[in-house]
């Protein structure tokens, strides 16, 4: 960031994954609205958005989500990519690399494939923790979101429950204090 620039409007690109959409989209679409207001453009590439029950390019116009049709490259890239990546990580990592967006995700195969390739990586959860930090969200949707994630996704443990409503509570005091 350049010196002297203000982190509270600090923007970027996101890519978010089809994992964190599936979240998201099941817990409260209108979240992907609030990061795309606030934290910056929330990009779909179009093969993503088929493998998300309850969102279509109408939904995304209407969160104002940005989709983005990978290039044939990009596309063909992907389709010979191997290793433990499904093709639609593959065109998530592409088009965050090619792009220099920030990829969203909590797989942990494709973080690591993102970092050995120079791609910048939050977990799922980042953005709302950013959204109650600068003020954007309160910190008690928050929480009623990550325990709505938690019913439909095994993966979300109460542990994780927990310490995430402990960060949610960190960044409160740290927007009160702006």
């Amino acid at each position: 960031m350049p010196e002297g620039a203000d982190s509270s409007t600090e923007r970027t690109s996101y890519v978010f994954d089809a994992c964190v959409l599936i979240d998201l989209v099941g817990a409260d679409p209108n979240l992907l609205r609030i990061v795309a207001t606030h934290l910056g453009a929330v990009v779909i590439p179009t093969p993503i958005v088929g493998e998300v029950d309850g969102l279509d390019e109408e939904g995304c116009a209407t969160l104002g989500l940005t989709l983005f049709e990978p290039t044939f490259a990009q596309i063909t890239e992907a389709a010979n990519q191997g290793g433990r990546l499904s093709f639609h990580d593959w065109v998530c990592l592409i088009t965050a690399r090619d792009a220099g967006w920030t990829c969203v995700t909590n797989d942990g195969a494709l973080r690591r494939v993102c970092q050995q390739q120079g791609v910048v990586t939050v977990r799922g959860l980042r953005p709302i923790l950013t959204l109650v930090e600068r003020g954007h969200l309160h910190h008690s949707k928050a929480i009623v979101v990550i325990k709505a994630i938690r019913t439909s996704n095994c993966y979300v443990t109460a542990e994780l429950v927990s310490a995430f409503v402990v960060e949610l509570r960190i960044a409160a005091r740290v927007s009160r204090q702006r």
